[in-house]
């Protein structure tokens, strides 16, 4: 499992960034969320661990304190978006993927919200690297723990 250092102070929320919030707790989840950070070459997104106290103040502040169980938030500019739209929304602003990207834009959301749910079950027994990766300076700074 990933682990990152929290940061001590906590910044306001800025309605203007795009939060992703996801599973802190879940090992498939942060390897996500570092494939995220490391593919978000114009740093749009700020990712944010549900169990931090930003994670906890944006769950109260919109409302989803029952959904972030099983579910990947997406919060852009004050919409949300959860599940499969925050996963369809997050790869069309990151670099690369351009076939999986034209998946995720021709396949309907039902269908791709079958699958998620699906990986969702799953998500805690899925194999992840075994050894903790601490990365990069840069990546780091998109992540809020």
């Amino acid at each position: 499992m990933i682990m990152f250092l929290p940061i001590d102070e906590m910044e306001p929320i800025n309605e203007k960034q795009s939060y992703v919030i996801f599973d802190g707790a879940c090992g498939f989840c942060n390897s996500s969320a570092l494939f995220i950070a490391r593919r978000d070459v114009l740093n749009r997104f700020i990712l944010v661990s549900n169990v931090s106290e930003l994670g906890k103040e944006l769950l109260k502040q919109y409302k989803l304190e029952n959904t972030w169980q099983r579910s990947i938030i997406l919060i852009d500019e004050g919409a949300i978006s959860i599940k499969s739209k925050a996963i369809r929304i997050i790869f069309n602003h990151i670099s690369g993927f351009q076939f999986f990207k034209f998946l995720l834009n021709v396949t309907p959301l039902f269908i791709q919200n079958l699958v998620y749910d699906g990986i969702a079950k799953i998500r805690k027994s899925l194999p992840v690297k075994s050894n903790c990766e601490i990365p990069e300076q840069e990546v780091m700074k998109k992540f809020r723990l």
